[in-house]
């Protein structure tokens, strides 16, 4: 599995935060993201409650849902990397 990190952190510190959902055969998967990339992709119990999905979400759980089903091996999505640059 190969995914691409891109170093997309937005310059203001007001983003939205966009939020997408995927049943996994695993468990719930939450997406999270902003209009320049993936913030989060976990498992959790429940849906939350949030900005509804954005197309930057929605893609990042269509991919992970053709991952599951088999038919892709690699992720190309934008992620959000968070922190400092040291």
């Amino acid at each position: 599995m190969q995914i691409t990190i891109v170093d997309a952190r937005p310059q203001s510190t007001m983003t939205e935060i966009f939020f997408g959902y995927y049943e996994s055969p695993i468990d719930l998967m939450e997406v999270t993201g902003t209009t320049e990339g993936i913030t989060l992709l976990r498992f959790v119990e429940h849906r939350g409650s949030g900005l509804a999905s954005n197309s930057t979400v929605q893609e990042a759980t269509t991919q992970v849902s053709h991952y599951f089903l088999g038919t892709r091996r690699e992720f190309d999505l934008p992620i959000l990397l968070q922190g400092t640059g040291f």
